[in-house]
């Protein structure tokens, strides 16, 4: 169940706190980063902001440039920082089993798993329902842990057209329910200044494995959310199958009651034992010789 949604300016609030660094705690020797998203939401780009490279294929093509889970990494101030870039969630040249395979790779490329999985939203256009189902397919097929490991990356903040991120967030409501599950953790990725925008995200990732410990998103998780979902799509399968076998039923007795009237007493009579039905055929015979 979702939190309630609190109010924007207490939100920018929480935004700022978690932004806060903590005293006397180490930031992790190693980054690992996973990005998710709808295609088009910028996540090869992303990467390579992140890694300060060219090292993801970009394109502006509606279907996913990422036909596979691909890694790639650097070695900055004495600790490797890696990134996996994923297929777009709803990509069109690629079947949901094999996107589901696919992505899975991600939480078992990087041994102990990931640090944090980065949610790209692009602010080129308005948070529409695909956005939304987008979302719920990562919370559905990681589990609801997932969202103590995520941070939401809005991409191609220049297209805002004169408004803020605040008042994009502001405007949508199915958009502040998604930051909402994430505890509020957000980034405005900007491609330009490209190193200061990236450097105040792994500022961020590293508070938040912080503040997560020892409790990293591990690949048991990931099974345990595979068993959940499974249990989840089969119970509404048997529901499906109980509504339909009742909404038949009504149906028969709409078309014809006497039909089935009769329908229900011959089965009845078919599920009598022959001996039995022997019996009263020879009790009603006695009766009837007696009389």
């Amino acid at each position: 169940m979702d939190r309630p949604i609190e109010s924007l300016q207490t939100c920018l609030v929480i935004n700022l706190v978690l932004s806060a660094p903590l005293q006397g705690q180490p930031y992790p020797s190693d980054v690992r980063i996973v990005l998710l998203g709808k295609t088009g939401a910028g996540k090869s780009s992303a990467g390579n902001t992140i890694l300060g490279s060219e090292v993801f294929r970009e394109d502006t093509s509606p279907e996913s440039v990422t036909a596979q889970c691909t890694k790639h990494a650097v070695e900055r101030d004495g600790r490797i920082i890696s990134v996996i870039d994923t297929p777009g969630i709803f990509d069109t040249s690629m079947t949901k089993e094999e996107l589901k395979a696919e992505v899975e790779k991600c939480v078992s490329m990087d041994g102990t798993g990931p640090c944090v999985f980065l949610l790209v939203i692009s602010l080129a256009a308005r948070f529409s329902d695909e956005d939304r189902k987008a979302v719920m397919w990562v919370l559905e097929n990681f589990g609801e842990y997932v969202s103590l490991h995520t941070i939401v990356l809005f991409t191609h903040a220049d297209q805002l057209k004169g408004k803020t991120v605040q008042d994009y967030i502001r405007d949508g409501i199915e958009l502040r329910r998604v930051i909402n599950r994430c505890g509020w953790r957000y980034h405005v990725l900007n491609n330009e200044g490209r190193a200061n925008s990236s450097l105040e995200l792994l500022e961020k990732i590293d508070l938040l494995v912080e503040r997560n410990g020892e409790h990293l998103y591990s690949k048991e998780l990931y099974q345990q959310a595979q068993k959940n979902l499974r249990e989840m799509e089969e119970r509404k399968r048997r529901e499906e199958e109980e509504k339909s076998g009742i909404l038949g039923l009504i149906k028969r007795i709409r078309e014809n009651p006497r039909q089935f009237l009769e329908d229900r007493v011959g089965s009845a009579l078919t599920g009598v034992g022959l001996g039995t039905a022997a019996a009263g055929i020879g009790g009603l015979v006695l009766t009837g010789t007696a009389g």
